[in-house]
């Protein structure tokens, strides 16, 4: 198993390390491959950054405990990182909140003539969030709806807005 080759790997013996790391390169690999959607990421340099941080790492594992999961949260640890370097290198789009509350309100000229446009609960509900502040609990016992209703047709709602001003 592999938490017996960390153990042993742990106790010196090299060849044995070798394997672990070979054994575990696959399903690290995978890992990146399921949550790296983006084409800035690297999902061989990420598999490298976490195999020497495993290396690094590897005095701090618990015998006692399982492996994968210690292995999961420093590949994690690597893709948040690198997420965070490809999108603190993306430029920030500006968006007036007056503009926003304009097309929340319906005011924007553009409104009807866009095909996808937000639904009047919508709307209302972006609006008593966004623009008023209201909680989720609030803008729930004002519709009777579930918090989690909300937040669908919240979420619902920033997708249409965010295609509607998203600058490519």
């Amino acid at each position: 198993s592999l938490e017996e080759k960390m153990r042993l790997a742990q106790a010196g013996d090299k060849k044995i390390y070798e394997d672990f790391l070979r054994d575990i390169m696959p399903m690290i690999r995978n890992f990146f491959r399921k949550f790296s959607y983006s084409s800035a990421v690297d999902v061989e340099e990420l598999v490298q950054e976490t195999l020497i941080a495993i290396h690094q790492s590897s005095h701090t594992y618990n015998s006692q405990r399982p492996i994968k999961p210690w292995i999961f949260a420093i590949a994690g640890y690597k893709l948040k990182d690198c997420l965070r370097k490809v999108y603190s290198k993306r430029s920030l789009i500006e968006v007036d909140f007056a503009d926003v509350e304009n097309v929340v309100s319906k005011e924007d000229p553009r409104y009807d003539q866009e095909e996808e446009s937000l639904e009047e609960k919508q709307r209302e509900i972006v609006f008593l969030l966004k623009i008023q502040g209201n909680s989720l609990q609030e803008v729930a016992n004002k519709y009777s709806m579930s918090v989690s209703a909300v937040k669908v047709t919240a979420h619902r709602a920033y997708k249409i807005l965010i295609k509607k001003y998203r600058v490519t």
